[in-house]
């Protein structure tokens, strides 16, 4: 392996403009560096958009985490909640004079999946 040749910003620049520019532009840039130069250039061209690429990607995993994280917690929220309510359900069920029209929409609420089950049949 041959050692890199020290890029100068100013020269990475010059690549980076003569690339957006004109065809004409960049065939010149070609002509006064020598190959060695230039590979060097294309090089470190495409280490900076590999760079660049990476760096995106890695806010957005971070963002996905965040928004998964949010997610998680509103849903530890939201589980307990409803454990809270089925308690409060049973104790009306057991401990409260209720008519059968009211034990059967407790009922429901407690097991919506054994209702559902029971309206099919």
């Amino acid at each position: 392996m041959t050692a890199e040749p020290d890029l100068l910003p100013s020269s990475v620049a010059a690549f980076t403009e003569a690339l957006k520019g004109e065809r004409g532009s960049l065939d010149a840039w070609l002509e006064v560096n020598d190959e060695r130069e230039v590979a060097a250039h294309v090089e470190a061209y495409a280490r900076a958009c590999v760079s660049s690429a990476t760096e995106a990607l890695r806010a957005e995993v971070a963002e996905w985490k965040r928004v998964a994280a949010a997610q998680a917690e509103l849903h530890g929220e939201a589980e307990a909640r409803a454990e809270r309510l089925a308690e409060a359900l049973l104790h009306l069920r057991n401990h409260t004079s209720v008519n059968s029209h009211q034990i059967e929409l407790i009922d429901t609420a407690l097991h919506p999946t054994a209702a559902q089950e029971e309206g099919r049949e």
